[in-house]
């Protein structure tokens, strides 16, 4: 079996190479590590021909790939991939523990397998990588269970919310956010509100309101 490990830090490489023999020490055929950008552009500009090859990619969500000009985050990396090699088997790592960023990752991305970097274990790294090989999506419980909880509160996840959030941020006043966005003065207001309501508990100011939204990670 062939593996693909992308991350930058050689630590957590480490870790992968040790889940990966532990798991598969009969199995395995090549371990093949990318942690540059150079690297990444290389695989970028032929649209990453030959990942085919690759039994499992792993790929750390927390990496960010710097060139003298240019930057490449994980995220980035994981988009790319799905969308030129969409049979690429990916499990994506991420150390992030609030529900948002993991909501996005999932849906920018769309991996194969979510794993958080927090108490992984062999074990659950084993069933993990199997069922990913085997055709079957795998979530840790912990992430699965955030998603869960958030989905609860759907007001977060609406695309003009978060818009409103990240106008908001930028120091656009409310009642310029219409150019931003299709709808009227009014409909952003009532929607504002109900933001604070649920992210705040009460009527608050729009700075509380952004305080608490960069603290759950939606802006």
């Amino acid at each position: 079996m062939n593996f693909l490990i992308i991350d930058q830090n050689l630590l957590a490489i480490e870790g992968y190479k040790n889940f990966l023999n532990h798991s598969f020490s009969t199995l395995i055929s090549s371990i093949t590590i990318i942690r540059s950008y150079e690297q990444i552009n290389v695989h970028l500009s032929n649209d990453f021909q030959g990942f085919e090859r690759y039994d499992l990619i792993l790929l750390s969500m927390s990496s960010v790939f710097t060139s003298s000009d240019s930057t490449l985050k994980g995220e980035d990396v994981g988009m790319f991939l799905k969308n030129k090699v969409p049979e690429a088997k990916l499990i994506i790592f991420s150390s992030c523990r609030d529900a948002i960023s993991m909501y996005d990752m999932i849906k920018k991305v769309a991996p194969n397998g979510f794993l958080t970097t927090f108490n992984l274990s062999f074990e659950e790294f084993d069933i993990a990588c199997n069922q990913v090989i085997n055709g079957t999506h795998y979530v840790s419980p912990l992430i699965s269970k955030k998603i869960k909880q958030l989905s609860r509160t759907e007001i977060l996840l609406k695309k003009h919310n978060r818009i409103i959030l990240q106008c908001l941020a930028r120091g656009i006043k409310t009642k310029d956010i219409p150019k931003y966005l299709p709808l009227s003065l009014s409909a952003i207001e009532k929607r504002k509100a109900k933001l604070k309501t649920v992210l705040c508990n009460k009527s608050t100011s729009d700075m509380d309101l952004l305080s608490e939204a960069k603290r759950r990670g939606l802006i």
